[in-house]
């Protein structure tokens, strides 16, 4: 894994067409309970028709955090982080730097449903 970037300026509601490394921001729901989360897709595993991510890690439990104006960091099991600095004003941003659209059903396991916010392709 090659994640060490800030999410600066986000792209919201577009799929992934291709297979590159990626990162999901996500807010899921099971009933009653809601968490929110990052998803990593590593180079060649698409993320795409409900595949399941490599590796995931929950940021808050019981809640959906608010990824706008704050930086939130992850750190997945094998050791490696991740960091979103999404702009508290990114509603208000033009077109490739914002959010636009609705969220999507990224992948369901275990009876929860995991949406994406904001999703990235890290820096090299």
């Amino acid at each position: 894994m090659k994640i060490t970037s800030f999410l600066t300026a986000a792209l919201f509601g577009a799929h992934a067409a291709t297979a590159a490394e990626s990162v999901y921001l996500v807010n899921s729901v099971k009933g009653n309970e809601i968490s929110s989360g990052i998803a990593y897709y590593k180079d060649g595993h698409s993320a795409t028709g409900g595949s399941r991510p490599d590796d995931y890690v929950d940021v808050v439990h019981g809640s959906n955090i608010i990824w706008e104006g704050r930086t939130v960091k992850g750190t997945f099991g094998s050791g490696v982080s991740f960091t979103s600095n999404i702009f508290a004003d990114a509603a208000g941003k033009q077109i490739n730097a914002c959010p636009g659209g609705k969220d999507w059903v990224l992948y369901t396991v275990d009876g929860w449903t995991v949406k994406v916010v904001y999703y990235c392709r890290p820096f090299n």
